[in-house]
């Protein structure tokens, strides 16, 4: 395997600090070594908080702790940060050491909780976890420990489980889809799961009558709910009109509200232009990026006679897994315009950005052009022609 300078991306342990940092009120806590700590606070705090200071805390475990299995720190901190008063949960970050040690992380985290009478919870993550199974059981095991599950359903209410630290237009995708509904469908929004910042947020999760995943990073938590709390949840992440139009239908008869829909002249002139456009220059594109925007930009771009090809960096079924060194050397020994990392992104003359894959810092601005929509169809539209031109 060769050496990764330009090009990493991040693990399913730094996706959960990711996903974790953003609550205030959530104490991430990592029972390990100074060096962790260091990396901790030094590094990933400062690229993903949305606050000042830092809610991530280390127990600082010496060699001699390690070797003879001393739990003392662990729950000494957790004690310590359950007397501070200011966080109403704490989650607990896995790292090698305790699976080379075979400590159970989750057994630990039960006892805290008791102790301390304050939600302590962690994520027991297979050896081979990726950053999207990170976020996916991140959020899941978030939900199981802070949503209460028996509250009277809101009528046309939803959730928007829209999420992922990672995704650049996570606040604007949501921001669209919420204008969206409630413009198309009268809907209103229960819980968006790419604005909560407190651990009290979750508290009124049980309330919709039907969670819309627009990211994969929320479907372990969709599963979830459906069994614990009965609510049904449905896939909703449309770019350019008939994906859009597909998915307001589906959402309108699953709350019983009619709906019609108009084509848009204007939109399809323009993607009558795009298809010129594309005929002429025969350019292959190469879209590398997680599987919700894969699925998207494919179902979009089969419209037109344009040969592309969809990677993804990790196993999903329907996609070809590539992994980020094979990408890089085949865009850089062919003409070819490049979708997806933005890391990836910036070896390239030719490319659109769409997610991030270091740990590099990305403001989650909500007004920004989204992806999602006959919107963020036209983005993409002219960000190619830009790109092949």
């Amino acid at each position: 395997m060769p050496l990764k300078k330009l090009f990493c991306l991040p693990s399913a342990r730094s996706a959960m600090y990711y996903c974790a940092v953003q609550f205030k009120d959530l104490a991430i806590l990592d029972r390990s070594t100074f060096g962790h700590a260091l990396y901790n606070y030094g590094h990933l705090t400062r690229l993903a908080t949305r606050f000042e200071g830092s809610n991530a805390f280390s127990t600082h475990l010496t060699q001699a702790e390690i070797i003879f299995g001393d739990d003392s720190r662990f729950f000494n901190a957790v004690g310590e940060l359950a007397e501070r008063g200011s966080y109403h949960g704490v989650f607990v970050l896995p790292n090698v050491i305790g699976g080379v040690l075979g400590k159970d992380l989750s057994a630990m985290a039960e006892e805290a909780e008791k102790k301390f009478n304050l939600p302590v919870f962690t994520v027991d993550a297979h050896q081979d976890a990726n950053f999207m199974d990170g976020q996916q059981l991140f959020y899941m095991n978030m939900f199981k420990k802070m949503a209460d599950s028996n509250q009277l359903k809101k009528e046309y209410t939803y959730n928007l489980l829209c999420a992922g630290p990672f995704d650049c237009f996570a606040a604007a995708d949501a921001a669209y889809i919420k204008k969206l509904l409630y413009k198309k469908l009268g809907l209103v929004c229960n819980f968006d799961l790419s604005q909560v910042i407190s651990v009290w947020d979750w508290k009124d999760f049980g309330r919709a009558g039907l969670n819309i995943v627009c990211s994969d990073a929320g479907v372990k938590l969709a599963v979830e709910a459906q069994q614990q709390c009965g609510i049904p949840y449905l896939r909703f992440y449309p770019l350019g009109e008939k994906m859009e139009s597909d998915g307001l239908s589906e959402i309108a008869a699953f709350f019983g509200i009619p709906f019609r829909t108009r084509q848009d002249a204007r939109f399809a002139e323009v993607c009558r232009e795009f298809g010129n456009i594309l005929s002429v220059f025969k350019t292959k594109i190469i879209c590398f990026a997680t599987a919700d925007k894969l699925r998207a930009l494919r179902s979009f771009l089969q419209l037109f006679d344009v040969d592309a090809e969809y990677w993804c960096p990790y196993f999903t079924t329907g996609f070809k897994t590539v992994n980020e060194d094979e990408c890089l050397s085949f865009c850089k020994g062919n003409d070819v315009l490049f979708i997806g990392f933005d890391r990836l992104a910036k070896q390239f003359s030719h490319a659109i950005s769409l997610e991030k894959s270091g740990l590099d810092y990305h403001l989650q601005i909500p007004f920004r052009i989204p992806f999602v929509g006959k919107t963020g169809a036209y983005r993409l539209m002219q960000m190619i022609v830009d790109g092949l031109i």
